[in-house]
Protein backbone atom coordinates (compact mmCIF):
# COMPACT_ATOMS: atom_id res chain seq x y z
CA UNK A 1 0.00 0.00 0.00
CA UNK A 2 0.93 3.41 -0.89
CA UNK A 3 0.45 6.35 1.36
CA UNK A 4 1.68 10.12 1.56
CA UNK A 5 3.17 11.05 4.68
CA UNK A 6 3.20 14.16 6.66
CA UNK A 7 6.39 16.49 4.69
CA UNK A 8 6.23 14.93 0.97
CA UNK A 9 7.36 11.61 2.59
CA UNK A 10 5.87 8.39 0.99
CA UNK A 11 5.39 5.17 2.92
CA UNK A 12 5.23 1.75 1.23
CA UNK A 13 3.88 -1.11 3.49
CA UNK A 14 4.42 -0.04 6.75
CA UNK A 15 8.45 1.63 5.37
CA UNK A 16 8.77 5.50 5.74
CA UNK A 17 10.79 6.88 2.36
CA UNK A 18 11.84 10.25 1.66
CA UNK A 19 9.74 12.05 -1.33
CA UNK A 20 11.83 13.07 -4.45
CA UNK A 21 13.35 16.45 -4.93
CA UNK A 22 14.43 18.57 -7.60
CA UNK A 23 15.78 21.68 -7.92
CA UNK A 24 16.61 23.61 -10.95
CA UNK A 25 17.87 27.44 -11.54
CA UNK A 26 15.40 28.47 -14.57
CA UNK A 27 16.23 30.79 -17.10
CA UNK A 28 14.49 31.68 -20.36
CA UNK A 29 15.17 34.30 -22.78
CA UNK A 30 14.58 35.28 -26.63
CA UNK A 31 16.77 35.90 -29.33
CA UNK A 32 16.12 37.11 -32.41
CA UNK A 33 17.22 34.47 -35.16
CA UNK A 34 16.09 35.21 -39.30
CA UNK A 35 13.77 38.08 -37.85
CA UNK A 36 11.83 35.69 -35.44
CA UNK A 37 11.79 35.71 -31.92
CA UNK A 38 12.51 32.35 -30.31
CA UNK A 39 12.60 31.06 -26.69
CA UNK A 40 15.91 29.60 -25.47
CA UNK A 41 16.48 28.58 -21.50
CA UNK A 42 19.04 26.73 -19.32
CA UNK A 43 18.72 24.80 -16.19
CA UNK A 44 21.02 24.90 -13.44
CA UNK A 45 21.47 22.48 -10.76
CA UNK A 46 20.94 24.04 -7.35
CA UNK A 47 24.35 23.74 -5.17
CA UNK A 48 26.42 22.73 -8.15
CA UNK A 49 28.19 24.82 -11.18
CA UNK A 50 26.43 22.50 -13.95
CA UNK A 51 24.50 24.47 -16.72
CA UNK A 52 22.50 23.19 -19.05
CA UNK A 53 21.63 25.19 -22.26
CA UNK A 54 18.61 24.28 -24.75
CA UNK A 55 17.67 26.37 -27.77
CA UNK A 56 14.36 24.92 -27.73
CA UNK A 57 12.00 24.88 -24.83
CA UNK A 58 10.31 21.74 -25.72
CA UNK A 59 13.77 19.82 -25.23
CA UNK A 60 14.02 21.68 -21.69
CA UNK A 61 10.86 20.13 -20.29
CA UNK A 62 11.64 16.70 -21.96
CA UNK A 63 15.19 16.51 -19.80
CA UNK A 64 13.44 17.74 -16.98
CA UNK A 65 10.71 14.94 -17.47
CA UNK A 66 13.47 12.40 -18.27
CA UNK A 67 14.69 13.51 -14.85
CA UNK A 68 11.26 13.32 -13.36
CA UNK A 69 10.34 9.87 -14.67
CA UNK A 70 14.12 8.85 -13.44
CA UNK A 71 13.01 9.25 -9.89
CA UNK A 72 9.44 8.01 -10.23
CA UNK A 73 10.49 4.49 -11.55
CA UNK A 74 13.21 4.16 -9.20
CA UNK A 75 10.05 4.30 -6.94
CA UNK A 76 8.28 2.26 -8.33
CA UNK A 77 11.02 -0.37 -8.44
CA UNK A 78 11.46 0.01 -4.81
CA UNK A 79 7.58 -1.46 -4.73
CA UNK A 80 7.02 -5.17 -3.61
CA UNK A 81 5.60 -6.86 -6.74
CA UNK A 82 2.82 -9.51 -7.14
CA UNK A 83 2.53 -11.97 -9.75
CA UNK A 84 2.40 -10.33 -13.62
CA UNK A 85 2.14 -6.92 -11.96
CA UNK A 86 5.49 -5.65 -12.62
CA UNK A 87 5.41 -6.82 -16.22
CA UNK A 88 5.71 -2.83 -17.40
CA UNK A 89 8.03 -1.71 -15.43
CA UNK A 90 10.86 -0.18 -17.13
CA UNK A 91 14.31 -2.60 -17.63
CA UNK A 92 15.99 -0.93 -20.25
CA UNK A 93 17.99 1.50 -18.35
CA UNK A 94 18.43 3.98 -21.15
CA UNK A 95 17.67 7.83 -20.75
CA UNK A 96 17.20 10.67 -23.32
CA UNK A 97 17.72 13.43 -22.46
CA UNK A 98 17.04 15.92 -24.56
CA UNK A 99 19.08 18.11 -27.23
CA UNK A 100 21.51 19.62 -24.41
CA UNK A 101 23.08 22.49 -26.77
CA UNK A 102 25.98 22.88 -24.11
CA UNK A 103 27.06 22.20 -20.52
CA UNK A 104 29.11 24.09 -18.45
CA UNK A 105 30.65 23.07 -15.00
Amino acid sequence: MFTEGSRGDWIINGMKNKAAYLSYLLRVWQVEENGRFNWHGSLEKTGGRREMYFIDPDDLFAFLHTQMQKIEDSQNDALPCRAGECDDRRTDGKEELGKVVSISE
